[in-house]
C-alpha cells in the first residue's frame, strides 16, 4: 500500500477524511460496493419516476446521479453538501453524462434551512453521524416531506463491529483514530438508534428497520470497500495528528497480511437502515 498525496481544501470546513483525488476514489468504490443494498432500500421505499428526491450530505454524487436516473427528466434529485469541490465534480460529470435533472446546493447541513418542499423523498447515508445537531437537520426534511414522502437513512449503530476474525491490534489502534477524528468534528457515530427515536417523535411511520453487517473474506468484492478505507484515510488522520507514521504502517502490513493468509475475514461496521414516512 503507498502513501496518498493530500491537497488541501481551500475555502471551505474540510471534511474529516479530506475532498483530495484519494478520497474521491475511495468514495466510488465505497459507492460500488454498497449500490445493492442502497437500491434495494430505495425500491422498496418507492422512489420512482418524476419524484422529487433530496440527496443529503451528497458528497460528489454519485448516489445523485443514480437517483437522477431513477427520477427521470420529470423529477429532480435536489443535491446537497458542505464541499464545494464534490459539488463541482457532481456539476461537471452531470453535465458529462447528460443529467439535467440535478441541482447543487453548497449548504452548511448543520445550521442553514434546505431547499426544496413537497419532497417526494429524502436519502442521507453517513451524514448524521458527522452533524453537531443532526435532530435539527432531521426536523427540517420531515417538515419538507409531503405527506406520503419517504426518508431512507443508512446510518451506524455499532461501529466497533468493524474489525477482523483474527486478533488485529494494529486496526484497533486505527479504529480508535478514527473515531477521535470523528467526535473532534462534533459528530456521534452510533447515531442510527436516536435516529429511529427522532423519527417516531417526529410522526413518521417507520416502515423498516434492518441492520446490514457484511462478514467477507478477500475474494469478496465488499472486501474493497474497507480496504480503500486502510489505504488512504490513516494518512489523512495523521495528517491531522491522530496517528503517527508507524501506526499507519503497522496498520497497512497487518492489513496486507490478512488479505494473504487465506482464513481471515473482515467484519463491516454495523449499518441501521430507516426506511420511514410521513
Amino acid at each position: 500500500m503507498q502513501k496518498k498525496i493530500f491537497m488541501p481544501e481551500i475555502g471551505e470546513k474540510p471534511y474529516v477524511f479530506g475532498t483530495h483525488s484519494a478520497e474521491l476514489e475511495r468514495l466510488g468504490l465505497q459507492h460500488r460496493v454498497w449500490r445493492p443494498d442502497v437500491t434495494d432500500a430505495w425500491r422498496r421505499a418507492g422512489f420512482t419516476a418524476g419524484q422529487t428526491i433530496l440527496d443529503l450530505g451528497s458528497g460528489p454524487g454519485f448516489l445523485s446521479m443514480d437517483l437522477a436516473e431513477i427520477v427521470g427528466p420529470e423529477g429532480r434529485v435536489i443535491a446537497l453538501d458542505r464541499s464545494s469541490d464534490f459539488l463541482n465534480y457532481l456539476d461537471s460529470q452531470s453535465k458529462k453524462n447528460g443529467l439535467q435533472n440535478i441541482s447543487t446546493h453548497c449548504v452548511n447541513l448543520d445550521e442553514d434551512e434546505i431547499p426544496g418542499d413537497a419532497l417526494d423523498g429524502a436519502y442521507a447515508r453517513w451524514l448524521f453521524a458527522f452533524l453537531r445537531n443532526p435532530k435539527k437537520l432531521l426536523e427540517r426534511v420531515v417538515k419538507n416531506l409531503r405527506v406520503g414522502g419517504t426518508i431512507v437513512l443508512h446510518e451506524y449503530f455499532h461501529y466497533h463491529t468493524f474489525g477482523f476474525t483474527s486478533p488485529s491490534p494494529a486496526f484497533d489502534v486505527f479504529i480508535a483514530a478514527v473515531l477521535k477524528g470523528w467526535y473532534a468534528e462534533g459528530g456521534k457515530p452510533d447515531i442510527a438508534p436516536e435516529l429511529l427515536t427522532w423519527c417516531q417523535e417526529l410522526g413518521l411511520r417507520i416502515e423498516s428497520v434492518k441492520p446490514i453487517v457484511h462478514i467477507v473474506s478477500p475474494e469478496n468484492y465488499i472486501w474493497q470497500w474497507p480496504k480503500s478505507f486502510v489505504e488512504v484515510s490513516p494518512w489523512r488522520l495523521a495528517d491531522l495528528g491522530f496517528m503517527t507514521k508507524s501506526e499507519v504502517e503497522a496498520l497497512q502490513q497487518e492489513f496486507s497480511t490478512f488479505e494473504k493468509d487465506g482464513h481471515t475475514r473482515i467484519i463491516t461496521p454495523a449499518v441501521l437502515e430507516i426506511i420511514a414516512k410521513k
